[in-house]
């Protein structure tokens, strides 16, 4: 019982590397939704007359 448990939980660097590429798509969608938000934020100021500031 307690190898089969060992084995279970063990991490193949298969595991990490698929960890990490979640991770930095995941960091990759959280810039890119910012992106959008500030985007669509300006565009709308700008429609509603009101000047674009950086």
């Amino acid at each position: 019982m307690q190898i089969k448990v060992i084995q279970q939980s063990r991490t193949t660097i298969y595991d990490v590397n698929i960890a990490r590429n979640n991770y930095a798509n995941a960091q990759g969608s959280v810039q890119q939704a910012k992106f959008n938000y500030l985007f669509s934020l300006k565009l709308l100021n700008f429609y509603s007359g009101i000047p674009l500031t950086l």
